[in-house]
C-alpha cells in the first residue's frame, strides 16, 4: 500500500502525553563532530557513528558500522542510518535508534563487546525514550483517498536489565495515545478508514 508515516515531528507530542519521570536507565547522548568523524561518549567508551546527512543540521548518521572504542574496539553492523543514541553508563548498554526504509529500528547493545542484546522494528511517527521505557507514536500508511489505511498503534516497550525489548500492548496508555493521534484507539495493527480525523473507524484488526 502506497504511503508513508504521517505526523512525523520532533518528539514533543509524547512529552505532552506521557508523564515526566526521573531519569533512570537510558539517557540521551549528543553526537559531536571531531577530527575523525562524529562520536558519542558513553562513560569510558566512545562510539564512532560516522558522517551525518547534513553537517550543519544533522538528523541521521551513517553508523554502518557503529564502532565502540575503549581499550580496544568492536563493531555493530547492519544498523542503517542512525537517528539517536541513548546510553546507560552504569549498565554498560546503549539503545540505538536507526532507520530502515519506512521503519524505525531499536537495538540494544552491550558496550563491552558490541553484543546485540535485542532488536525491534516499528512503523512510527516518532520515538521517545524515558529511562528504561520506549514510547513509539501511532502512524498510518495511506493511499490518496485515505481509506483502508494500514495503521500501527502506539507502543510501550520496556527495556529489561538484560537488554530485552518487551512490548506491553495491554498498557492502558497504548489505546489512549493511539486515539489521540489517529482518532480511534486500538493496539497492534488495523485497517482504518479516515485516520487522523473524528470520523476514523476500524475496518479490520490485523494482529
Amino acid at each position: 500500500m502506497a504511503g508513508s508515516a504521517r505526523g512525523w515531528a520532533p518528539w514533543a507530542w509524547v512529552a505532552a502525553l506521557v508523564p515526566s519521570i526521573a531519569a533512570a536507565g537510558f539517557e540521551p547522548a549528543a553526537p559531536r563532530p571531531g577530527d575523525d568523524g562524529w562520536t558519542v561518549e558513553a562513560g569510558e567508551y566512545r562510539l564512532d557513528i560516522g558522517a551525518p546527512d547534513d553537517p550543519a543540521h544533522p538528523r541521521l548518521w551513517e553508523a554502518d558500522p557503529l564502532v565502540v572504542r575503549h581499550a580496544g574496539s568492536c563493531r555493530v553492523d547492519g544498523l542503517g542510518p542512525l537517528a539517536a543514541v541513548h546510553v546507560d553508563v552504569p549498565g554498560g548498554r546503549v539503545l540505538v535508534t536507526s532507520v530502515s526504509g519506512s521503519y524505525t529500528l531499536l537495538t540494544t547493545v552491550r558496550l563491552a563487546d558490541c553484543a546485540v542484546l535485542d532488536r525491534r522494528s516499528a512503523f512510527t511517527a516518532g520515538v521517545r525514550v524515558e529511562g528504561d521505557e520506549v514510547v513509539t507514536a501511532a502512524a498510518c500508511e495511506c493511499g490518496d483517498d485515505r481509506t483502508r489505511c494500514m495503521c500501527h498503534a502506539a507502543q510501550i516497550v520496556s527495556v529489561t536489565p538484560e537488554g530485552r525489548l518487551v512490548d506491553r500492548p495491554d498498557d492502558p496508555r497504548v489505546a489512549r495515545l493511539t486515539r489521540e493521534a489517529l482518532g480511534i484507539g486500538f493496539s497492534g495493527r488495523a485497517l482504518v478508514d479516515n485516520p487522523y480525523t473524528p470520523a476514523a473507524r476500524i475496518v479490520a484488526p490485523l494482529h
